[in-house]
């Protein structure tokens, strides 16, 4: 399936890996630009010299165009950002923020530039300051979404600008690729459905979790990092979103410094360069910290696990090329079957399978 966005970045399918922290590994960014995909790798929970081994590592395991992403309010984005500049990433996703200087320095090596928004103004800005493309993240989306839901905000930012729209937040098949291109994206951005992937670390206790949820089974709250994030449903996360106290984060340090493989010196390095905003960094510790239990050591008794709503249609775990190659189909075969409707074939088969579903 070509697209502006498979042309404008050089893939075969218009489908992407959205860069999840502890999850968007090298393994799995290559299984899906293998693929014929894009894989974003998750930089902020790195340190620069983990970003040039792991990009290195990627490079070993596919000849195919790669991203990577880079999360601005994070304390190390700054340095990430420049290890991915020197090794001239063909791709990098700007999130939570825009730097000028990271589009310049990409521009220069003939890299593209996506920024990742939620909101029509956010997009605008994102354009005039020289994005190639925009991951549009509606409020289905796991981990950090928006307020608006898909379906309103990517017809509405895909018509407000010129530069390509990838689809965000409540994708995971053909249908869903079918029905973004209809709204006017050009790709979609996976996330809860590769993290399922047989590809990704996941940890195989919360994979068999997720594969069990409804689309009933998630949790969307600013309670722990002052941003709405959702989350999957389970009993740590409603306790924090009820009671999100400082004590509470401050005991989420030692998971923090694990995940993060820092010295004792670092941490209280990181706290006193908080200043004010201690609280806000807390937050983002928490999740950190938590995160990185419930999704690589498998207790989401202990820790959390975000998610997406779309967790409720996903029920195996296919690998990469099976997801990617199955949802490209599918969403072909939709968008052909769909175009030689008239509204007259549509009605007239809804009709006929209606009366047989009432009579069961």
């Amino acid at each position: 399936m070509k697209t502006r966005i498979t042309e404008r970045l050089e893939i075969e399918n218009p489908i992407l890996c959205a860069g999840m922290g502890f999850v968007a590994v090298p393994e799995l960014i290559a299984a899906v630009s293998n693929a014929g995909g894009l894989g974003l790798l998750a930089t902020a929970v790195l340190t620069p010299d983990e970003v040039r081994e792991s990009v290195r590592e990627i490079r070993k395991r596919t000849d195919k165009p790669f991203g990577a992403n880079v999360t601005l309010q994070f304390e190390t984005a700054e340095d990430n950002a420049r290890v991915l500049l020197e090794e001239r990433v063909p791709v990098i996703n700007v999130s939570l923020g825009f730097s000028p200087w990271i589009v310049e320095q990409t521009h220069a090596y003939g890299g593209k530039i996506l920024s990742t928004v939620t909101n029509l103004r956010h997009a605008h800005s994102a354009q005039s300051k020289g994005a190639d493309g925009l991951i549009v993240t509606g409020h289905e989306a796991g981990g950090h979404g928006g307020d608006a839901t898909s379906l309103v905000v990517i017809p509405l930012i895909a018509e407000g600008v010129d530069i390509p729209v990838i689809a965000a937040g409540g994708f995971g098949d053909g249908r869903g690729l079918a029905a973004a291109i209809v709204l006017g994206a050009e790709g979609i951005s996976m996330g809860t459905r590769l993290a399922l992937s047989k590809e990704s670390p996941m940890h195989g206790r919360v994979k068999d979790l997720a594969l069990g949820m409804s689309e009933l089974d998630t949790v969307y709250t600013d309670s722990i990092d002052g941003q709405g994030t959702r989350f999957l449903k389970t009993e740590r996360v409603l306790a924090m979103d009820q009671s999100m106290s400082v004590f509470e984060a401050l005991r989420s340090i030692p998971k923090v410094k694990r995940a993060l493989r820092l010295t004792w010196l670092e941490v209280l390095a990181a706290g006193l360069r908080a200043g004010p905003d201690i609280r806000k960094a807390l937050g983002q510790a928490q999740i950190a910290g938590d995160t990185y239990e419930g999704l690589n050591s498998g207790d989401y008794e202990l820790g959390i696990v975000p998610g997406g709503q779309i967790v409720g249609a996903i029920n195996e775990e296919l690998s990469c090329e099976q997801i990617i190659s199955e949802t490209v189909s599918d969403a072909e075969r939709i968008l052909r079957s769909r175009a030689d409707d008239t509204l007259e074939d549509a009605m007239e088969r809804r009709n006929a399978v209606e009366p047989r579903a009432a009579s069961r």
